[in-house]
């Protein structure tokens, strides 16, 4: 299981665990050492509170059943003006992933729409993308389909390698986490006794 978790902050430019979106993340990140218990990380050592500090964490884990689980989390101020470090890691982690989180705010669906105008996905790779913001309902648009459909032949709508999770009402960041984590544990469990 190969996943990408995007975490914005509330407010662009901040810089401390106040900030709702940094919160949510740093509470991902103790989620997900507790979820995959025996785990390497990169970095190495994580703080109790990563933050601005560790804004890239990637998680690595054999589960007792053989089963290879890869998680990134990733904190932006926002993905719409990430700039070109976050698109170069999120193009080279995008295409491998078979879930994709973003978790903030749906900017009116600019940030929506930004992402999914990123990336690059690989022919044949079925991907899950949770949308976790206000209202993502109303903003997703054909974009992630599109692109899909561009690079698998037997798929000419797009739909075939793709599933999308939005919110028809608000999400508020302290229930972002636990809604990610949620996906992850219900991937994890599939096929499991």
């Amino acid at each position: 299981l190969d996943v990408v978790a995007i975490f914005g902050k509330y407010d662009d430019g901040a810089t401390s665990s106040a900030d709702a979106g940094i919160s949510a993340y740093n509470t991902f990140v103790q989620e997900m050492k507790r979820e995959l218990g025996s785990v390497t990380t990169e970095p190495a050592q994580i703080p109790q509170s990563p933050g601005v500090g560790t804004p890239d964490i990637s998680f690595h884990a054999t589960l007792a059943d053989g089963r290879r689980v890869e998680v990134v989390a990733l904190l932006v101020d926002n993905v719409r003006t990430a700039g070109v470090t976050f698109d170069e890691r999120y193009e080279a982690l995008s295409g491998d992933a078979d879930m994709v989180f973003y978790n903030g705010h749906a900017g009116l669906g600019a940030n929506i729409r930004a992402l999914a105008n990123k990336g690059k996905f690989i022919p044949g790779q079925y991907q899950i993308f949770f949308m976790n913001g206000c209202d993502t309902f109303a903003y997703v648009d054909d974009q992630l389909l599109e692109s899909h459909a561009a690079i698998n032949e037997d798929d000419p709508i797009g739909t075939r390698y793709v599933d999308m999770v939005t919110n028809v009402m608000p999400s508020f960041f302290s229930s972002m986490p636990h809604a990610s984590m949620a996906m992850i544990e219900g991937l994890l469990s599939y096929g499991q006794p």
